[in-house]
């Protein structure tokens, strides 16, 4: 996330939320910040082929928000790594 360990909060560990489409990351981040929010990162590409951001809750906790073109949900909203798991 580019931040200190003091600026991480709480943060012993972080919660992820993955989307379908890499178009769902920022607007998600957006509905965090305005529900009080900190954005930590905002929402941009990974080298690896992914696009994701950060934010802490009003509790301290951070989650990413996430799409990852490589592991796509399956139709019920699970992550599938690698695309595994259609069952």
């Amino acid at each position: 996330m580019g931040l200190t360990v003091s600026d991480l909060g709480q943060g012993a560990s972080t919660f992820a939320h993955n989307v379908r489409e890499k178009a769902d990351v920022a607007p998600l981040l957006e509905r965090a910040e305005k529900a009080g929010a900190r954005i930590l990162k905002p929402a941009q590409d990974v080298f690896w082929g992914g696009h994701h951001g950060y934010f802490s809750d009003l509790e301290g906790h951070i989650w990413e928000i996430a799409h990852n073109p490589f592991s796509p949900l399956r139709a019920d909203g699970a992550f599938r790594w690698l695309g595994y798991g259609e069952d």
